[in-house]
């Protein structure tokens, strides 16, 4: 399927058809409190329902895991918390996939608690709701497979499937990789640039690029996402006769762990552009991190997934719950 422009997606009516461009879609996915929706926030019979966003997220610090946290206010994430007495009893984050692509929309939960079945109940009779509004027709989820797990049993008594699958994610230290031999070997050359060597509008061309040719990483939001989302000085840039040729972005979770987010090449040598990315980006990384430093590489496309093989062969992710179900759309 061929990428769709950036700046000409035709959305989901509201009042009338949208065209989204990076200014209008935070606008257009803001959720209009009390205006047409079936599930006006606070209507539980049991609990109080909370929707997260920017300006209470802080609140619930403790309660949502901080990295969980950190994706409230991008435009394609969203989250609940059910309040029982004032107090926080059950929570939900989850994601919008294929939003700007004309395929089935799906919800992917990440995270979910369930400390109260009752208010657990209401929660997720909003987040139906929700779903309905936005037009999603299939609703999954991905949690951490734990050897007690409440919200695993919750879901499958819900109409969930429930299976036991390895996760995408590779989590290993700094100096993991840089022991790499395949590492040790590569030098990163002077086409391998730090991303902060790129002025504002040299990096809006390259995510536009990318973008164009259907590599958005984990980013669905990708060319909306602002520029210190990055960590700049170890991010890196491929260029080459004058055009980006790979990219390769760090983001800094509230945990201090670092996560690519986004590592992709274009052209015949792209499988030694992602080395050499690699390359410069661990360099940049040793001289300001330490070596146990914990890096996450999550093998979500082709690409990522032979240069996971071939750096860490023997290494596996960790075991998640995975299901869906279809939902009323």
């Amino acid at each position: 399927m061929e990428p769709i422009e950036a700046q000409s997606i035709p959305f989901r009516p509201w009042d009338g058809e949208i065209v989204l461009d990076r200014k209008t879609l935070p606008f257009v996915l803001a959720k209009k409190k009390g205006e047409g929706s079936k599930t006006p926030e606070g209507t539980g019979a049991y609990a109080d329902i909370v929707e997260l966003n920017e300006d209470n997220i802080a609140s619930f610090e403790g309660f949502v895991p901080a990295d969980i946290a950190d994706h409230i206010g991008r435009v394609f994430f969203f989250g609940l918390v059910a309040m029982v007495h004032d107090v926080p009893s059950c929570g939900m984050v989850w994601e919008l996939l294929n939003m700007r692509e004309h395929k089935e929309k799906e919800s992917r939960i990440l995270w979910l608690k369930t400390l109260d079945e009752e208010a657990a109940d209401e929660m997720l009779k909003r987040y139906e709701g929700l779903l309905y509004e936005d037009g999603v027709k299939t609703s999954s989820y991905l949690i951490p497979a734990e050897p007690v797990c409440p919200e695993k049993e919750f879901l499958e008594a819900r109409g969930f499937g429930a299976d036991l699958s390895e996760g995408d994610e590779i989590i290993a230290s700094l100096k993991q990789i840089r022991n790499i031999q395949l590492l040790k070997k590569t030098q990163a050359g002077r086409e391998s640039r730090p991303l902060s060597e790129l002025n504002q509008s040299e990096l809006e061309a390259a995510l536009s690029r990318m973008e164009k040719m259907g590599f958005r990483g984990l980013c669905d939001d990708l060319i909306f996402l602002p520029r210190m989302y990055f960590e700049n000085e170890v991010s890196s840039c491929y260029v080459s006769e004058d055009q980006i040729q790979g990219l390769l972005l760090i983001h800094r979770l509230p945990s201090s762990r670092l996560k690519i987010v986004l590592l992709s090449a274009v052209g015949k040598d792209y499988n030694r552009i992602l080395v050499k990315l690699m390359k410069r980006t661990m360099d940049s990384l040793s001289e300001l991190y330490s070596e146990d430093t914990e890096i996450i590489i999550d093998r979500h496309n082709l690409a990522t997934l032979a240069l996971g093989e071939k750096l860490f062969p023997n290494e596996l992710g960790k075991p998640f719950f995975i299901g869906s179900r279809k939902e009323k759309a």
